[in-house]
């Protein structure tokens, strides 16, 4: 299960040619590697499934991403059909063969795709299994006619300690995977009892602290680095951004110079511990450095992807602190204008036990977006989410600027448009991040505009176009980006045109109300946003049986209108200063009344342009709930509501003044409300008050001391303070409650 991952993959391609009938599955079976699988006579079915099971499955081995939990595992168990671990297979791949197993929290991809590649220079003709592809080898694993194999041996699940390789190589001992080990001890136990099971070597980075220290246990261990102690050595490196060279020294003897074509001193790292391998194999000298001289890093390694706007991009593998400052400190020597870096956290437990380590890793990085935690099939953690993550760099305040995204769409669209000539763009993680790449490896844009005013239609004089219009101050909470294009529109003839224009050059097209209940992104808005904002959109008059008004009208106008005209009822809107539009669409409420209660008749434009009426009750008619609609018909245009009761504008004036007290102590402040919805049978605020929450900030956004639902924000807020904040909040509560809280503020992105 998982075969699509690379290192599932790998093993699947080797029972097969070993002649086992072999299949298999991934969450999204599509893609080169699953293409590659067919075309070797692997069967790959696209999603997990107990009846992938047939009659005649020996066993089932399973990626550590796949959850023990998953149907089609307890369909195995239920069936006694044997489950083993990736890591349990590919150690008993290596019986009968001279074998190479690199492990090490840092650079096994690279290392093992470099050994791989120095031996076949050799003429060793290896087999090999690792966990990315290169173009020095092509797929992810192979089969040679030579006697050796090469693989790379994961740590994340303990399965290392099942290695008993003739030759092992240890990078280094970060710990990680804290959703496997308890402790950095018994981490480094599976690193200590595959070095001691190792046969003919131990080769390990002296000048890494808890590898020297492991390696220091094994008699005969070589020690590679840049340090005095160790056995094989790097002096004199020197280098440009995209090479290093070194001289090489081997236990005191100087063998020359090594050209490799990878930048940075990790990389110089991994070239001494091939090397340092590759001589306790008995190798030649001036092979092992003419092999290293022809060496290219492994996809999504210091990978460049792609020309956007005159600015390059890059993609890398980093998910663990010291990777990421290996990176950015490589990055650094381009002497690229500005780095700008987009970052998808790894694992809930990784993020959560290593927070305060990410900060400082990304010093020199100018911009940063970072992007929902990659779960890995966990489940989300308190502490452990991409707010708490964002917290912590707000916190130590290491980048210039630091921002939340929701979606990698929203990062690449907002990339196009912020990138200039001679930026550098990191795409930086572990999981589909590199997505991103490939919209920059395949982009076709580079010369278009970045607004998409142009074409626009031509408009009445009572409509209003601006381009790259500042939101924030169109908002409550006073946070956020720009439109792309902002349209007040002031006739339903013009909203239609514009409606008309974006449909038909698939441009998004939002409304947008008052902004009081709202969070706009500070990527901004892609498309066109438009307010309602005169004529009959600001409309109100007496109807039969009730009031007609605009979809436009801000409440406090409405309720203002309906003291004069003595129609009661609707006092209980007193304080939300949102428009009726929005008002409708949110089912808005308060002190037991809601107004989808009192809509007779909703008039709105649909998707063709015609104005179309719907009444509650009727055929497909608008139906409320809990502040939500739905079957409105498209973009509200003017409501129907009924009289909610008849009285003087004095005794409407007296209501409104007590329910206005009620909410006095809001007059002023940057909020937007109740942030999250009520749960059945109990109150969001004491659910976050109970967590613990009230008073705690994030940057310039903070909970309510006064009330817990209610979140406010200072000057030099962003609204990814405000995004982070409601994570972290819903996480916490989840943590401490067991209840999801549902956001009522909307984010537009």
């Amino acid at each position: 299960m998982g075969v699509c991952g690379v290192g599932m993959a790998g093993i699947a391609f080797l029972l097969k040619r070993r002649g086992w009938l072999v299949s298999g599955c991934d969450r999204r079976a599509v893609g080169r590697i699953a293409d590659w699988l067919r075309s070797e006579g692997v069967a790959v079915a696209d999603g997990h499934s107990p009846h992938h099971l047939e009659a005649g499955t020996d066993w089932v081995i399973r990626s550590a991403a796949v959850s023990p939990e998953e149907p089609e595992l307890r369909e195995a168990e239920r069936k006694n059909v044997a489950v083993f671990r990736r890591g349990e297979v590919l150690p008993a791949l290596l019986d009968g063969k001279i074998s190479v197993a690199v492990c090490g929290t840092h650079g096994k991809t690279t290392t093992s795709t470099w050994m791989t590649f120095l031996l076949r220079q050799a003429g060793l003709d290896p087999s090999w299994c690792i966990g990315g592809r290169s173009s020095l080898l092509g797929e992810v694993a192979g089969v040679g006619n030579g006697r050796h194999m090469v693989v790379e041996a994961d740590e994340s699940d303990g399965t290392l300690s099942l290695y008993e390789a003739d030759y092992l190589v240890v990078t280094n001992v970060d710990f990680d995977h804290m959703e496997h080990f308890a402790n950095e001890e018994e981490f480094e136990g599976t690193f200590s009892r595959a070095m001691c099971a190792a046969r003919k070597a131990v080769i390990h980075c002296r000048d890494d602290r808890r590898a020297a220290k492991l390696g220091g246990c094994c008699a005969g261990a070589t020690g590679y680095g840049f340090s005095e102690e160790a056995d094989v050595r790097a002096l004199n490196v020197r280098g440009g951004p995209w090479e290093s060279e070194f001289d090489l020294v081997v236990r005191g003897r100087e063998l020359g110079p090594v050209h490799v074509a990878a930048p940075g001193l990790h990389n110089v790292l991994n070239a001494l511990a091939c090397a340092a391998t590759a001589m306790e194999m008995g190798l030649d000298a001036g092979i092992i450095r003419q092999a290293l001289e022809k060496t290219a890093l492994p996809a999504r390694r210091f990978e460049v992807t792609g020309n956007v706007a005159g600015a390059m991009v890059l993609s890398d593998y980093a998910h663990h602190p010291a990777e990421v400052r290996a990176l950015v400190r490589t990055a650094l020597k381009l002497g690229r204008r500005r780095i700008l870096a987009v970052f998808q956290p790894h694992r809930y437990t990784r993020t959560r036990s290593l927070r305060a380590q990410f900060p400082p890793a990304f010093e020199g990085v100018d911009e940063l977006v970072l992007l929902p935690v990659y779960s890995a099939s966990e489940p989300p953690l308190a502490g452990g989410t991409t707010g708490d993550l964002y917290a912590a760099f707000r916190e130590q305040g290491v980048c210039r600027r630091v921002l939340m995204a929701s979606s990698r769409s929203e990062v690449w669209e907002y990339a196009k448009r912020r990138l200039m000539p001679g930026d550098l763009f990191l795409v930086i993680g572990a999981g589909d991040v590199d997505r991103i790449a490939a919209w920059a490896r395949d982009w076709a844009g580079h010369g278009e505009e970045r607004s998409c005013q142009c074409g626009l239609p031509e408009l009445s004089p009572a409509s209003r176009i601006a381009a790259d219009e500042p939101l924030a101050p169109r908002t409550t909470f006073g946070v956020g980006g720009t439109a792309d294009v902002w349209v007040e529109a002031g006739s339903v003839r013009d909203l239609a045109e514009v409606q008309r224009w974006t449909a038909e050059k698939g441009l998004p097209l939002r409304v947008l109300g008052a902004g009081s209940n709202v969070l706009v992104s500070d990527m901004g808005l892609r498309g066109v946003t438009v307010r309602l904002a005169g004529g009959r959109f600001r409309r109100i008059e007496r109807a039969q049986a009730g009031v007609r008004a605009g979809a436009g009208v801000a409440v406090p106008a409405f309720l203002s209108w309906c003291e004069r005209e003595g129609v009661g009822g609707y006092e209980f809107l007193e304080g939300i200063p949102g428009t009726l539009g929005g008002a409708v669409r949110m089912n808005a409420g308060a002190w037991g009344f809601q107004l989808g209660d009192f809509v007779a008749e909703v008039v709105a434009l649909d998707s063709s342009g015609a104005t179309i009426m719907k009444r509650p009750g009727g055929p497909d008619g608008p139906v409320f709930g809990y502040r939500c609609s739905s079957n409105l018909g498209g973009i509200v245009l003017e409501v129907a509501l009924k009289i909610g009761a008849r009285r003087d504008s004095c005794e409407i004036s007296a209501r409104r003044r007590e329910i206005g007290a009620a909410r006095e102590w809001m007059r002023g402040l940057r909020c937007a409300g109740s942030v999250f919805k009520n749960p059945d049978g109990d109150k969001a605020g004491r659910l976050i008050e109970s967590a613990g929450l009230k008073g705690f900030r994030v940057g310039g956004a903070a909970v309510s001391q006064r009330h817990a639902n209610v979140i406010t924000v200072d000057d030099g807020a962003l609204a990814s303070d405000v995004l982070a904040l409601i994570e972290i909040v819903r996480s916490r509560v989840r943590a401490t409650s067991g209840v999801d809280l549902e956001p009522e503020v909307v984010v537009l992105e």
